[in-house]
């Protein structure tokens, strides 16, 4: 079970450290929330509220199709990709890591374009 303490210690840790821009790879395939949606939702909402400055990762989630998780996540997902985040949810890992390195991949071929002007 994962608590909001838990994901609060999680969105503390990646700010403290200095990583919360950092793409970001989210293993939610086994997770079962043992709060309520609402909640969980209003907390990552009023930790985001205080990142509003740092670039918004590249984020990829590993969920269950079908499962409750899957529909929290995806809820997640809409409410980052309204303040221009780019997420995907994905059923593997393997999935998830392929798409952050075809994700990076076309931001260093979009930073290199914009650099060639200079």
């Amino acid at each position: 079970m994962v608590t909001l303490d838990d994901l609060a210690t999680y969105i503390a840790a990646r700010v403290r450290d200095g990583v919360y821009d950092y793409d970001q790879l989210i293993e939610f395939s086994a997770v079962q929330f043992d709060e309520d949606p609402h909640e969980v939702i209003a907390a990552v909402k009023q930790a985001r509220a205080h990142l509003r400055e740092k670039p918004i990762p590249f984020t990829a989630i590993v969920a269950t199709s079908g499962s409750a998780t899957y529909g929290l996540v995806r809820q997640l997902a809409t409410l980052f990709e309204f303040e221009g985040a780019t997420v995907r949810i994905v059923d593997t890992t393997r999935e998830a890591n392929e798409w952050l390195d075809h994700m990076r991949t076309e931001r260093q071929k979009r930073e290199a374009t914009s650099g060639e002007g200079r």
